[in-house]
This record gives structure tokens, sequence and C-alpha cells, in this order.
């Protein structure tokens, strides 16, 4: 007898549903080394992104979420009555790592997650289908980054040979063209880019 399975058709809204899933799919290499990245192992990439060339380290978000944190406390000084001390601390306090406590516990919540799945599924890879409801949804979920960090991120605009150096940078992989891996000096991590001579 015939597995009922195989000839099984999806519905027109399943279809619908599957195209639109397809569609959102990204890199999963990029999501890969962004995942080393959270572990402290940093890549050096190339990225074609709307016609620039974007060259740095992809590192954990942490990265961009300091900077971030380290502006809205300038901004807030710069902004803070002189003669109001307690007003500035209250702020500074409200606001003080946020984002940086933010990526923390998301980094805490995917150790959880992949706690949980070993613990239930030892290192095999199982349908999140076939997963409790609240677990699936968190496969799901990390599976779908969208964006990197960036550091030591410099951009080279089109038409241009000069790079302009922007620090720490967030990319969202939707954007990205086409991208390679950078040879990277071993002690420095650095990964020097210059444009070829015109022959």
């Amino acid at each position: 007898m015939a597995d009922e399975s195989s000839t099984a058709h999806l519905s027109a809204p399943e279809a619908n549903l599957a195209a639109i899933a397809s569609a959102q799919r990204v890199d999963r290499y990029l999501v890969g080394l962004a995942s080393l990245a959270d572990a402290e192992i940093d890549t050096v990439v190339g990225l074609v992104l709307n016609g620039a060339i974007v060259v740095g380290r992809i590192v954990s978000p942490e990265a961009m979420a300091r900077a971030v944190d380290e502006h809205v406390l300038s901004l807030l000084k710069m902004n803070a009555a002189s003669d109001d001390a307690t007003a500035w601390e209250e702020a500074k306090n409200a606001v003080d790592g946020g984002h940086v406590k933010v990526v923390q516990e998301e980094r805490q919540a995917r150790q959880d997650m992949i706690a949980r799945h070993r613990e239930l599924y030892g290192d095999g890879r199982v349908s999140p289908t076939e997963m409790p409801e609240d677990l699936a949804r968190e496969v799901i979920a990390d599976g779908t980054r969208v964006a990197i960090t960036l550091a030591d991120a410099n951009v080279f605009p089109p038409g241009t040979r000069e790079p302009i150096d922007v620090g720490v940078m967030r990319v969202d992989i939707r954007q990205v063209g086409g991208w390679w891996i950078v040879p990277a000096d071993p002690e420095t991590r650095s990964a020097p880019f210059t444009f070829p001579g015109r022959s």
C-alpha cells in the first residue's frame, strides 16, 4: 500500500504560507557565523551592500548594544540640567547598560533553549512540529535572525576606493547581495582590504 503522505497535496492556504516562509529565509551561512560570534569566535567578511562594499568582523550584537548605551548616556548628559545632579543620576541609572542587558538576557535564553533541546533530543535534528509548542516557537525564532553586527567596519561607497571607517555597524542580511570570507591575521584578527590597482 502506498504511503499516503507521498500523495498528499498542500491546500492553497498552506502553499501560500510555504511561499511566504521561503521568501523570508536568510542566508544560513551568515546566520551560522553570527552564532559563532555569540561565542566570541569572530569572522571577517566582505559584503556587497546596495552597491557599496563593506568589510568588517562579525561580532556579538553586544558591541552595538554597548555603542547605543554610550550614545544615549552622552545625549542625556548633554541635555541634563547642570544644577540638577539628582535628575541626571536617576536618568543615567534608568538607561545605563540597558541594551547590553537585553542582549545578555537573550543570550542566556538561547543557551537555555539549546540545553533543553539537548536534554530532550540529544544532538539529533528534530522538526519543530515534533517539539513542545513553547520550545518549537523558540527554535523557529532563533532561526530567523535577520541582522548581523560588524566591528571595525569599513564602507567603500560605490565608485570610490577610500573606505569610511564607521566602527560598529548593523547590517540587515536581507540587503546583502553577496559576501565572502576575508583572510584575517591570526594575531590581530584584522583583515585590511584594498582594491587592486588598475592595470
